[in-house]
């Protein structure tokens, strides 16, 4: 039997630019009044990607809120375990590997910044991970980190964080930058007050002058602490690599980054506030 014209399925019209802006909109209306938050600014990414992007989170939002407490001990089966006082390095090593595995299948990834032995890994999973109450959100590609470091403040983990972030925006120009990150009184090389503003204008002239841009490898070399002052200074041994036009072929470069940093008392987060970089102010 020949189908009529009438029966054949109407094609979707597509969304006009104004109507997807319009839509953009109200999602962001409709996230802030169900979930909170505020969007701030006007975006630059393309409307429908951003809209791809709100409806995302939207669908984000409302699974973590179907999500059920669960006990992670309770999730993975309530496995037995031995204290870690009562086992050999040998089962140490044995018994972390088996949990690691099993918080794997549940998309649960567990891990230290500065990182710790074995033994105090295993003693963190049993007793601490292992008691944590969490929502796990059914959906494809999302992993919950838990770091030792956000129940064990550790201040090599947080500068570290901190000035990895500052070398992934210098020298990828697929990372964009956060602008809180920098000190009340920020200065530049040579010990003068400059406004963090200025600074990302210099990176982004910077990262101007290459088509590609890669950060290879980050290799922490000094760790200075002052408690009295609240201080720090970090050396960083920084690898990366630039095309300089389409199709030419990659050069590695090698430089060093100094960072001065300073924990705030208002917070008790570290920011920086000095920066020595030859790419950005010379040598």
């Amino acid at each position: 039997m020949n189908k009529k014209r009438g029966d054949l399925p109407k094609k979707k019209r597509t969304k006009s630019a104004e109507e997807i802006q319009n839509e953009n909109e109200f999602l962001k209306m409709s996230l802030m009044a169900e979930f909170g938050g505020e969007f701030f600014g006007d975006s630059q990414i393309p409307s429908d990607i951003e809209n791809a992007f709100l409806k995302q989170i939207q669908r984000f939002h409302r699974k973590q809120v179907e999500a059920k407490p669960t006990v992670i001990y309770d999730l993975l089966g309530r496995p037995e375990y031995n204290h870690v006082n009562d086992l050999s390095e040998r089962e140490i090593k044995r018994g972390l590997s088996k949990f690691m595995k099993m918080l794997h299948r549940k998309k649960i990834s567990v891990f230290s910044i500065a990182g710790i032995s074995d033994r105090e890994m295993y003693r963190f999973i049993t007793e601490d991970v292992f008691k944590s109450e969490v929502q796990l959100i059914k959906a494809p590609n999302v992993v919950m980190n838990i770091i030792y470091e956000e129940h064990y403040p550790n201040d090599e983990a947080d500068v570290k964080m901190l000035c990895s972030d500052i070398i992934t925006f210098i020298y990828d120009d697929r990372f964009s930058f956060i602008t809180d990150v920098f000190a009340s009184d920020f200065k530049d090389s040579l010990g003068l007050m400059m406004e963090p503003e200025d600074l990302i204008e210099k990176i982004e002239e910077f990262k101007a002058g290459f088509n590609k841009m890669e950060l290879l490898e980050e290799d922490y070399v000094k760790f200075k602490f002052s408690q009295e002052r609240n201080a720090a200074l970090v050396s960083v041994n920084v690898e990366y690599k630039t095309q300089a036009h389409k199709g030419n072929r990659y050069k590695k470069h090698e430089t060093k980054v100094d960072f001065h940093l300073v924990k705030e008392k208002d917070d008790m987060l570290w920011y920086v506030s000095q920066i020595h970089c030859e790419e950005l102010f010379g040598a």
